[in-house]
C-alpha cells in the first residue's frame, strides 16, 4: 500500500541519510578553486598521483584529497593526453579552451559516412560533468561510493590508453581514437552514478523509487545512465544530435555492469575472434588510400577499391577452393550474411552485426546471436539501444561457389555493395565496441585481481552494505534473511565465503576468458593479475575451509 511504502522509504532514510535514499542529483556549478586545488595536489604528490600504475590507489589518495574522484578524472585527461595541463590551468583561471575530438565508434562515427567526423568541445564543460560526477556520487556508501568510481574509472582508462599507445607504436593511432577514449571514460565515471549502496534486491522487495520508477531489470544500472544523462543536458556538452549518440553509448557501456549479465559477457569474450578482427585491421590499413564517392551508385563505388579478401569473402558467405581453409571470422565458425533493402539495425548495436552501405541498404551478418539468451538484459539492453528489425534476412541469392579466388570478387559481387572501405570501418567497429565492454566490465570486477589489500577492502565494503540491509529490515520488523544479519555472522568466514564465490563465479571466469583469447589486450595485468587472483583465492580459501 501507499502509506507502508512510504514507512519503508521513511525507514530507510533514518538509517542512512536523505541524499543516499532520496538520491537528489547535484546541479551545482563548477568550482573553478577546486581545479586548482586537485592541480597543486599532483604537482606535490607525483608519486602517489602516479596515473600509470596498476597500483593507483584511491583509497589511499582520499585520506589527503577531498575529491579524490575529480582529481582522478582530470589525470585520467592528461594521461590520454586529451588535454594538456596548461590548458586545464587556463579553465581554472575563468577562461575555456576549445578541444577538438574525433568522436570515433562510440561517439556517433559508426556510421561508415561519418568515420572521420570531428568536433569541438567545451574543456569547461567537460570538466563541469567530471565535478559533478564526483558529487554525484553517494560519498556515505560503504563501497558504492565516489572512492569505487575513482578505482574503477582509473583502470578502465589506464587500460584503453595503454593499448591505443601500443597500436599508436605500430603504426595503428586510430583504431581507438580519442573520442572512443572519451566515452570509455564518460562511461566508466558514471557507471555507478547516485548508487545508494543497496542491493537490487533490497530496493525491489520494498519499494524504493529507483527500483519503482526503473522496472525490474537491472534498475540501478538504467538509474545510472539517468542521472548521467542528466548531467550532460545540464552542463550542455554536447549538441542534441551528438548527445543522443552518446547517450546510446553509455547505455550500452554501462548496462554490462549489471551483475546478472557476467555469463553474457564470458560469451561475448568467447565468441568474439579479436586475434583474427585486428589481424584483418592491422594488414589492411594501408590499403585504404581510395576514398568513396557517396554520389556514386553502389556499383560504381565498389570500381577501384581494393580486392576483397578471403576474410572479406568469409564474411560475405562466399566459398571458393583458395579461401575456404583460410577464410577467419571473429564472430563465429561460419557467418553468413544477407543483404536487405529495409533499415537494419546499424553497427552501433554490438549484438546486431550489420554494416550501413552508401545507398541506404544493409548487410547483416549473422553470428552466434543465438547464444545470448533473450530474456538477459544485456540484450534487451541491446534492444533498446538501437531500433531493432525484426525479420529474418535471406542470404544473397548470387551464386559465389565459381569464384575462383578472392582477386575475382570486386566485380562479381558488386550486387552486394559492400567495400574494402566498409567491411574495414565495420571490423574497427567490432573491435572498439568489444574494447569498451571488456574494459568496463573488467574494472568492474577488479578487486581481486589488483591485489590482497583492495580485494579485502572491497569485499568489507559489500558486506557492509548487505549487513546495513538486515539493519534496514530489523527495523521494519521483517525477519532478516541469514546472509545479511550481521547479529549472527562470522565476519571472517563472511568475507571469506562471499570473496571465494565472487572469485569463482564473476572475477575468474571472466579474466580467464580474456587472457584466454586475447590477453595482449591488457598487457601486462594478465600475467600479474592471474598471479593476484590465485593469492586471493588461496587466502580466502584458506580461511573459508575451500
Amino acid at each position: 500500500s501507499k502509506s507502508s511504502s512510504s514507512s519503508v522509504v521513511q525507514t530507510m532514510i533514518k538509517l542512512y541519510d536523505s541524499d543516499r535514499i532520496l538520491l537528489p542529483i547535484d546541479f551545482s556549478s563548477l568550482n573553478l578553486s577546486v581545479i586548482t586545488e586537485c592541480l597543486d595536489f599532483y604537482q606535490a604528490n607525483k608519486e602517489l598521483c602516479d596515473f600509470s600504475k596498476y597500483s593507483y590507489n584511491s583509497y589511499e589518495i582520499s585520506e589527503a584529497c577531498s575529491y579524490v574522484f575529480f582529481l582522478t578524472e582530470i589525470l585520467g585527461l592528461i594521461y590520454c593526453d586529451i588535454v594538456s595541463i596548461p590548458q586545464i590551468q587556463k579553465v581554472a583561471s575563468g577562461g575555456d579552451v576549445d578541444i577538438s575530438i574525433n568522436m570515433g565508434v562510440y561517439g556517433g562515427a559508426a556510421k561508415f559516412s561519418e568515420q572521420n567526423r570531428v568536433i569541438k568541445l567545451s574543456l569547461k564543460s567537460l570538466l563541469h560533468y567530471f565535478f559533478l560526477v564526483d558529487q554525484n556520487y553517494t560519498h556515505t556508501a560503504p563501497y558504492h561510493c565516489h572512492k569505487h568510481g575513482a578505482s574503477h574509472f582509473h583502470l578502465t582508462t589506464l587500460l584503453t590508453a595503454n593499448l591505443r599507445s601500443h597500436f599508436t607504436s605500430l603504426g595503428f593511432p586510430e583504431l581507438i581514437s580519442k573520442g572512443d577514449m572519451l566515452i570509455f571514460m564518460l562511461g566508466a565515471a558514471s557507471h555507478d552514478l547516485r548508487h545508494p549502496g543497496l542491493s537490487q534486491k533490497f530496493l525491489q522487495q520494498h519499494a524504493h523509487p529507483i527500483a519503482t520508477l526503473h522496472g525490474p531489470i537491472s534498475p540501478l544500472e538504467r538509474h545510472h545512465v539517468s542521472v548521467a544523462c542528466q548531467l550532460l543536458l545540464e552542463v550542455g556538452l554536447f549538441e542534441l544530435q551528438d548527445y543522443l549518440i552518446v547517450r546510446r553509448s553509455l547505455f550500452r557501456l554501462i548496462m554490462v555492469t549489471a551483475m546478472d549479465v557476467k555469463y553474457d559477457f564470458v560469451g561475448f569474450v568467447k565468441s568474439t575472434n579479436v586475434d583474427s578482427l585486428l589481424e584483418y585491421l592491422t594488414k589492411h590499413q594501408g590499403d585504404l588510400s581510395f576514398q568513396p564517392d557517396f554520389t556514386q551508385t553502389p556499383e560504381q563505388s565498389m570500381l577501384g577499391t581494393p580486392p576483397l579478401t578471403s576474410f572479406s569473402l568469409s564474411l560475405l558467405g562466399a566459398s571458393s577452393s583458395s579461401s575456404s581453409s583460410s577464410s577467419s571470422s571473429f564472430l563465429s565458425t561460419s557467418p553468413t550474411s544477407s543483404v536487405s533493402s529495409s533499415s537494419c539495425r546499424d553497427v552501433r548495436d554490438p549484438l546486431s552485426d550489420s554494416v550501413d552501405l552508401s545507398d541506404g541498404s544493409s548487410v547483416e551478418f549473422k553470428t552466434t546471436r543465438e547464444q545470448h539468451d533473450s530474456s538477459n538484459p544485456i540484450t534487451q539492453a541491446s534492444s533498446t539501444y538501437l531500433d531493432a528489425s525484426s525479420s529474418p534476412l535471406k542470404p544473397p541469392a548470387q551464386d559465389t561457389s565459381s569464384l575462383s579466388s578472392p582477386e575475382d570478387s570486386p566485380r562479381q559481387l558488386t550486387d552486394t555493395a559492400i567495400s574494402s572501405h566498409q567491411l574495414y570501418h565495420y571490423s574497427r567497429c567490432k573491435l572498439v565496441d568489444f574494447l569498451g565492454v571488456m574494459f568496463i566490465k573488467l574494472a568492474d570486477v577488479s578487486g581481486p585481481f589488483l591485489g590482497l589489500k583492495l580485494c579485502t577492502h572491497d569485499g568489507t565494503g559489500v558486506i557492509e552494505e548487505l549487513f546495513q540491509e538486515g539493519d534496514g529490515t530489523r527495523e521494519m520488523g521483517l525477519p532478516v534473511p541469514t546472509n545479511v544479519d550481521r547479529i549472527s555472522a562470522d565476519l571472517d568466514a563472511k568475507l571469506a565465503n562471499l570473496e571465494c564465490g565472487f572469485m569463482d563465479f564473476v572475477t575468474k571466469p571472466i579474466f580467464t576468458s580474456v587472457v584466454t583469447h586475447c590477453p595482449w589486450i591488457i598487457g601486462e595485468l594478465a600475467i600479474s593479475g592471474a598471479k593476484s587472483i590465485e593469492e586471493c583465492r588461496s587466502h580466502f580459501g584458506a580461511i573459508a575451509g575451500k
